[in-house]
């Protein structure tokens, strides 16, 4: 659907008028799941990444490593390895904020990892919004 832009009247743009009520265009106007994903996507990482956490443990993910001070740690090494010993599946994940940038030695390791037969992928916000963060942690087909 796509939307046109709204045009505001003049007299509204002063700091006297007030905007009448009932008068705002319908293009200020966001559904529940628009505002919803808009909220997602200004997570921060750390945000992002606790609630991922806390998803992969109602999946059954027991075993949880993230790196706690990247700054001790290879470089590029994924922010998550989540383990589910139930459903005999590793991820390794990296997480990024929706304005993330993946550097070339975050993407050496994904490049690694997938040759070597791993379960590899970057997450941004707009990927909890689609749910294919939930569809990966439950193995669905097409994840």
């Amino acid at each position: 659907m796509t939307r046109s832009k709204a045009v505001i009247p003049k007299e509204w743009v002063t700091h006297k008028t007030k905007i009448p009520k009932g008068t705002i265009p319908s293009s200020f106007t966001m559904t529940a799941a628009e505002l919803r994903a808009r909220e997602i996507n200004s997570w921060s990482e750390k945000l992002f990444q606790d609630n991922v956490i806390s998803l992969a443990t109602g999946f059954g993910y027991i075993l949880i490593y993230h790196t706690h001070d990247s700054r001790r740690s290879q470089p590029g090494f994924p922010d998550l390895v989540l383990v589910n010993p139930r459903t005999k599946r590793v991820l390794f994940r990296e997480l990024k904020s929706a304005k993330g940038v993946i550097s070339k030695e975050q993407q050496q390791w994904a490049d690694g990892l997938r040759k070597a037969g791993a379960d590899h992928a970057f997450w941004y916000p707009k990927d909890w919004v689609s749910e294919r963060i939930h569809n990966d942690l439950r193995g669905a087909a097409n994840a």
